[in-house]
């Protein structure tokens, strides 16, 4: 017998990609709106409340300097958390730029931040349209381009940390990436870096299909 509704908490953790304003027109076509909507679908007897502690163009070193104070007060069920974008800002920003050693370093410190109760899933970030974006064109990105070949080809280091760190850890994980790959500029918005209305979509549909099992197993229904 069900006796009440079962309350779970997500909270969002991430950039301007999770933050989700851009490219939405109507917030309720934001990524975590149209997720939201199909797990309450998916499980009527459970009422989910999103938290959303993305802040747009943070690197990995901001983000985590404050995790605790996001986290404080909401001990969430589930912790949705990407780390990509805005670690390579040394063009204009020297001294804010993230080595791959700094992120891959914060990385690991990042599961000691999280609540004892809280579970995580892993986003691995999208592709970028080197072409469309400002780098592959912008003087200041000159070293960029001719050291990694391009932005994109920059961020796959921080891709393949990411993937590293969440198996390692045993952290489920979605790959926009990887899900993007046949077709990247289907679901990019002209900036060459942000999801359009196709890739909010997508980027819900893949969460879904990893919080299924996540969200049964932890007695939703």
């Amino acid at each position: 017998m069900v006796w009440g509704m079962k309350n779970y908490t997500i909270q969002l953790f991430g950039s301007s990609i999770v933050e989700g304003r851009i490219g939405a027109e109507h917030a309720a076509d934001r990524w975590y709106e149209l997720m939201r909507k199909e797990l309450c679908e998916m499980f009527p007897a459970t009422c989910f409340a999103v938290y959303n502690c993305a802040v747009g163009g943070e690197s990995i070193r901001e983000l985590m300097a404050h995790f605790d104070r996001d986290l404080a007060g909401h001990t969430p069920d589930l912790c949705i958390a990407m780390f990509g974008w805005n670690n390579c800002r040394m063009c204009y920003t020297p001294d804010l730029r993230v080595s791959i050693a700094e992120f891959r370093e914060l990385l690991t410190e990042f599961p000691f931040h999280l609540p004892e109760k809280t579970r995580c899933v892993g986003v691995i970030p999208q592709p970028m349209i080197d072409e469309w974006h400002r780098s592959g064109h912008d003087p200041a990105y000159a070293e960029v381009r001719a050291r990694y070949g391009g932005n994109n080809a920059y961020h796959d280091l921080e891709r393949e940390a990411g993937r590293e760190f969440f198996r390692s850890h045993g952290i489920p994980f979605i790959d926009l990436d990887a899900a993007m790959a046949a077709d990247p500029k289907k679901y990019i918005l002209p900036d060459g870096i942000h999801l359009n209305p196709e890739g909010h979509r997508l980027f819900a549909a893949e969460m879904l299909k990893a919080l299924g099992p996540l969200l049964r197993a932890d007695g939703c229904c």
